[in-house]
C-alpha cells in the first residue's frame, strides 16, 4: 500500500512538466507504464520477478469501480495539453498563448477553437493541442455576460447543447434568423440600470406562439447578466473553469458499471490497516496466490487446502468455506457454526457485509466500525496461518487465530479514540464489543453545569465550586527559563479539607516548558498514589496537557505523547480522576514550587522539605 502512495504521488508526477508541452509517443508511454508496474509489484529488496497480481487496466479504474485510481499516462498527457487550449481562449493570456493563436489558432480569441484547423503538422506543443482538441471541444460552452457574442442557435450555453438542434423550434428559428435575431443580446430587453429584464421578440407571428413557449423554456438559466458584462467561455459542468483534474476525469470516463460496487465501498470507505485493505482488495479480485490461481498461471504443485487438507484451495474455500476458517468466523462473531451463514463468494460477502449486521448500528460509530473491520481482520489472519503452515510448518488452533483477530481489532480500535457510541448498547452488543475492548475508559468526575474542563472562575467562586467536590486536589506546574532551558516541575496535593498533604519540587535539567509541565503532573500522580489517594481532581494551567488528557487530542511531540500515555496508565489506577484547566492566577502554589525546582540540580526531588533522588520515567517514542 505504501508503494501505491509513492507511485501515485511521486513517480507519476515526474513527467507532468513534459506532459504540458509534448505529446508523448505511444512507445514511451508503454515503457513508462512498464517501469511503474515493475515498481509496484517488484520494487524493494527480494521482490524481483514477483507475480503481478492485478492487471494495470484494473489499477487505473476509480476506487468505486474496483481500481486503485492510478492515473492513465496517455490521458494525463491529454488533460495537461488541454490546459494549453483553455489558456488560448479563457485563461492567462501568456506570450506562448499569443504565439499559438497567431500561428495556428487565428481569429477572435474567444472563438479561435471554433474555426477549422489550418494545418495538421506543427510544433510539438501544437501536436499535443491537436490531439487533445477532440476531447476538449465537446465540453466547451459559453457563459453569458451581455450576450452579444453568443449565437442563439449554434452555441452551447451553460453546459447545454445548442438550442438550434431542438426540432420543436425550427419555424421560430427560421423566422428569427430572417429577422436578424441571432444572438442573446438581440432578443433581450434591459432595465434602466443596465441589468437584464426579459426576453423580447417584436412582431412575432401568432402561429409561432407555441414554439415561443418552447424556446423560452429552453432559454431558462441562459439569461445575460448586464449590458456592461462580457461573455466568457466555460468548460464542463462544475465550476465552468477548466482544470487538468476535471479534464482527466472527463477524458477517462466511460459508461461502465463495476460489478459489486458495494464491495469496493466496503473495502475503502472503512479503512483498516493499509496492507490488510490492500490484501482484501486483491482477494475481492480473486487474485491472491492460492493453489487454484497458481495452477491457472501454469505453476503446478500441491493445491489442497493447507487448513483442512481435503478440498481444493480456492479463494472462497480458504477464506470462507473451509471448516477451520468457519470455526474462526464463528468464534469472532460469537455464533454457532450451525447458525453461521457465510456467503460462498468473498466478493459478495464484502458487498453485503454492511447490511448483514445483527445489531442496530445507527449512531454507534465504534460498534459499526469494528463490525466493518471484522471480516478484513479474519481474512488476513486466515491467510497468515495458511502461509505459516506452508512455509514454516507451524500450526495454530482456530481458537488461537480467532484470539489474534480480536487482539488486532482491539488494538487498532484503541488508536481511533474519536470513535464513540452516541447511543446506548443493548446487552448483546455490549457482549460482542467487549471481546475487543479490554481496557475500560478512565472514570472522569462529572463537570458542574457552571463550567466545563476549562475553568474560568474568579478565585472566590473557584473555591466555592471546588468545595462541592469530594476529591483530593492536585495542582501542578512546570517552568523553563529559556524554553528550552533550565527547568523544574512542582505541585501541591491537598486533602478534601484543603490541608496540604504534600508539596513537591523536582529539578529537571534543561528541557522545554511543555515537558516540564508533563513531568510535573506525572510526579504529582506518583505522590498521590504513594499516599493512597483514590479520588483525585487535577488542576493545571497547561492547556495542551489537559486537552490531551480530556479529549485524547495528543500533541505532535512524540516524547510528550510517550509521557502522556504513562500518565494515562497511572490515572487508570485511581477510582475516579478528573482533569481541569485553570488560569495561572489560580495555580500560584504549584507555580511557586516549580520556580523553586528550576534552581535545583537535575533529578533532585524535594517532598515536604525532604530531599531525595528521582530519575525521569524511561520513555521512548514507541513506549
Amino acid at each position: 500500500m505504501g508503494k501505491t502512495v509513492l507511485l501515485k504521488s511521486v513517480l507519476m508526477s515526474i513527467p507532468i512538466y513534459q506532459n504540458t508541452i509534448l505529446l508523448a509517443p505511444v512507445s514511451i508511454l508503454k515503457k513508462m507504464e512498464a517501469l511503474l508496474k515493475k515498481f509496484l509489484w517488484e520494487g524493494g529488496k527480494g521482490n524481483v520477478h514477483r507475480i503481478h497480481l492485478i492487471s494495470w487496466n484494473k489499477l487505473k479504474m476509480p476506487y468505486k469501480e474496483g481500481g486503485m485510481q492510478v492515473r492513465d499516462l496517455a490521458n494525463q498527457n491529454l488533460a495537461m495539453g488541454a490546459k494549453t487550449l483553455w489558456n488560448l481562449i479563457a485563461g492567462k493570456d501568456s506570450w506562448s498563448s499569443k504565439a499559438l493563436r497567431r500561428k495556428y489558432f487565428q481569429g477572435d480569441r474567444l472563438r479561435c477553437l471554433d474555426n477549422p484547423i489550418p494545418r495538421k503538422n506543427g510544433s510539438p506543443i501544437y501536436k499535443l493541442c491537436l490531439k487533445a482538441l477532440p476531447l476538449f471541444q465537446p465540453n466547451l460552452h459559453w457563459i453569458p455576460g451581455n450576450g452579444k457574442k453568443i449565437n442563439l442557435w449554434k452555441d452551447a450555453v451553460m453546459g447545454e447543447q445548442p438550442i438550434g438542434q431542438n426540432t420543436g423550434i425550427q419555424n421560430i428559428k427560421e423566422w428569427a434568423q430572417n429577422s436578424n435575431l441571432n444572438s442573446l443580446w438581440d432578443i433581450s430587453s434591459w432595465e434602466e440600470d443596465g441589468s437584464w429584464k426579459d426576453w423580447h421578440m417584436d412582431n412575432l407571428p401568432i402561429q409561432l406562439y407555441d414554439e415561443k413557449k418552447c424556446l423560452l423554456s429552453l432559454l431558462q438559466g441562459k439569461t445575460p447578466s448586464s449590458k456592461s458584462s462580457h461573455d466568457k467561455r466555460g468548460w464542463g459542468q462544475r465550476s465552468g473553469s477548466y482544470s487538468a483534474k476535471e479534464g482527466y476525469k472527463v477524458f477517462t470516463s466511460a459508461p461502465h458499471v463495476a460489478p459489486n460496487p458495494a464491495a469496493w465501498t466496503f473495502i475503502w470507505h472503512y479503512p483498516f490497516v493499509p496492507k490488510i485493505d490492500f490484501f482484501c482488495w486483491t482477494a475481492a479480485h480473486k487474485s491472491i496466490l492460492t493453489g487454484e490461481n497458481l495452477k491457472n498461471r501454469g505453476m503446478e504443485g500441491p493445491s489442497r487446502c493447507p487448513l483442512c487438507c481435503s478440498d481444493e484451495e480456492t479463494i472462497d474455500h480458504l477464506l470462507l468455506n473451509c471448516p477451520f476458517s468457519k470455526e474462526i468466523w464463528a468464534e469472532v462473531l460469537l455464533l454457532n457454526i450451525e447458525d453461521l451463514a457465510i456467503h460462498q463468494n468473498i466478493t459478495e460477502l464484502f458487498a453485503t457485509w454492511a447490511t448483514s449486521s445483527p445489531f442496530g448500528l445507527h449512531k454507534k460509530d465504534l460498534l459499526k466500525t469494528i463490525w466493518m473491520w471484522a471480516p478484513k481482520a479474519i481474512c488476513w489472519k486466515i491467510w497468515l496461518e495458511r502461509n505459516s503452515r506452508i512455509f514454516r510448518n507451524e500450526r495454530n488452533s482456530s481458537l488461537r487465530i480467532a484470539t489474534k483477530c480480536k487482539a488486532l481489532l482491539g488494538e487498532f480500535s484503541e488508536t481511533k479514540s474519536q470513535l464513540k457510541n452516541s447511543r446506548d448498547l443493548d446487552p448483546q452488543e455490549k457482549r460482542w464489543l467487549s471481546q475487543f475492548r479490554h481496557s475500560e475508559p478512565i472514570s472522569i468526575a462529572p463537570i458542574p453545569k457552571t463550567a466545563n474542563w476549562e475553568i474560568r472562575l474568579e478565585e472566590n467562586d473557584f473555591l466555592l465550586w471546588r468545595s462541592t467536590l469530594s476529591d483530593h486536589f492536585l495542582f501542578f506546574d512546570g517552568a523553563s527559563k529559556g524554553n528550552p532551558g533550565q527547568a523544574g516541575g512542582g505541585g501541591v496535593l491537598l486533602s478534601t479539607e484543603n490541608s496540604v498533604l504534600a508539596s513537591y519540587a523536582w529539578g529537571l535539567g534543561s528541557t522545554t516548558n511543555n515537558m516540564a509541565e508533563t513531568l510535573a503532573l506525572w510526579q504529582g500522580l506518583k505522590q498521590a498514589q504513594e499516599m493512597n489517594v483514590h479520588s483525585l481532581a487535577v488542576f493545571g494551567d497547561s492547556k495542551i496537557i489537559i486537552q490531551a488528557l480530556r479529549t485524547k487530542k495528543l500533541p505532535s511531540n512524540i516524547f510528550l505523547i510517550a509521557i502522556i500515555k504513562k500518565i494515562l496508565l497511572l490515572a487508570a489506577k485511581f477510582t475516579a480522576i478528573s482533569f481541569f484547566h485553570i488560569l495561572r492566577g489560580l495555580n500560584a502554589q504549584a507555580d511557586k514550587e516549580a520556580n523553586k525546582a528550576v534552581m535545583m540540580d537535575m533529578n533532585m526531588l524535594k517532598v515536604n522539605g525532604r530531599d531525595s533522588i528521582c530519575f525521569f520515567p524511561h520513555w521512548t517514542p514507541s513506549s
